[in-house]
């Protein structure tokens, strides 16, 4: 995706600080937009132009005799307010066709959530029916097996990674899911990933591999879930790649050189997911963190989702328990019945 250059995004940060040059930027942008005024800007310089170079005098004296350019400061003036007034459409074509890649992904982003709402829905109706279906008796585990969070992240990461190649164009990028477990006989925390997406959906080669929160704390997402920052974490290039992120045995460690995580944080328990986008392409959704993390912030909508899916994953959990432990004593309830019954009768 073609980027707007340094000067457009240094151009925009100023406006945002001072709010009486933005809004006359932004009124000279709106205006130099128009191809309207720009045929007639055009038509006004080469009339003005031409209309100069007539009424100057190119025969009295030679190029080489400082006389030469006294009459002609004019047509310099001119000649450099051309060049300002094309540069500036550059520019605004530059950031008009950036612009509209981030809409354009944008418009994917909300297509792509609403269809995955819709598909949560559908899943949480099937379940609520399934349910509805056996009034008289109690619900057990395999009643919500229907609804799994992985499920869901699995959703996300492909619906960003395809949001981000319809806007760009490349598929030089992977997106994945790591979700924060603890071992049931030690207690010991640990993440893996748990969902990706990429070209050609090839399996990544650390995915469901365990990283321990106390024993691999050099790897980057695990000291993003130590640290438990509800920030986006951006590593722009390659070298900040290499100070701050370990790959360990991984084939494609030189080949990553954006790194953006978004942690998925639930009250009470701190970061229990972590959105991993992986960019094998330089500059490919940003050259700052400032374009990188405004690429990225509509991806957010994705991480309520993901929120969302977590809670309601772990409410099913606890109501299988408890209709578990309810079915359990109910059915003790009734084998004690049926035995006094049995007693009852000798």
């Amino acid at each position: 995706m073609k980027k707007p250059s340094r000067f457009i995004l240094h151009i925009k940060r100023i406006s945002r600080k001072y709010k009486k040059l933005g809004n006359l930027i932004v009124y000279i942008y709106r205006i130099l937009k128009s191809s309207y005024i720009r045929t007639f800007v055009n038509f006004t310089f080469t009339t003005v132009l031409t209309i100069q170079m007539k009424l100057a005098d190119f025969e009295t004296y030679k190029l080489n005799q400082e006389e030469f350019y006294q009459d002609k400061w004019h047509i310099l003036i001119t000649c450099v307010f051309i060049v300002l007034y094309n540069w500036a459409t550059i520019l605004i074509d530059n950031y008009q066709k950036y612009q509209e890649k981030i809409i354009k992904c944008v418009k994917e982003i909300v297509n792509r959530e609403t269809v995955i709402n819709d598909t949560i829905g559908k899943k949480l109706y099937e379940i609520t029916k399934c349910i509805s279906a056996k009034s008289s008796s109690i619900p057990v585990k395999s009643d919500f097996v229907n609804f799994s969070y992985q499920d869901v992240a699995a959703l996300v990461c492909h619906n960003i990674y395809d949001a981000i190649k319809v806007s760009t164009e490349k598929d030089s990028h992977q997106v994945s899911l790591m979700q924060r477990f603890k071992e049931k006989k030690t207690g010991v925390e640990y993440i893996k990933m748990i969902s990706y997406g990429n070209a050609n959906q090839i399996t990544p080669s650390i995915f469901d591999k365990h990283f321990y929160l106390d024993y691999d704390q050099n790897y980057f997402h695990v000291k993003i879930f130590n640290e438990n920052q509800n920030n986006i974490f951006i590593l722009k290039n390659a070298e900040e790649i290499k100070k701050h992120f370990v790959y360990g045995k991984r084939s494609n460690e030189d080949e990553i050189v954006q790194y953006i995580a978004i942690p998925v944080v639930c009250e009470n328990e701190g970061i229990v997911s972590l959105l991993q986008i992986e960019i094998k392409e330089n500059m490919l959704i940003g050259r700052t963190k400032e374009e990188i993390r405004e690429f990225v912030k509509p991806f957010m909508a994705y991480i309520h989702v993901l929120t969302v899916s977590y809670y309601q994953e772990e409410l099913f959990k606890v109501l299988a328990k408890k209709f578990d432990i309810l079915k359990k004593s109910k059915d003790r309830k009734k084998s004690f019945i049926e035995g006094m019954s049995k007693y009852e009768q000798h």
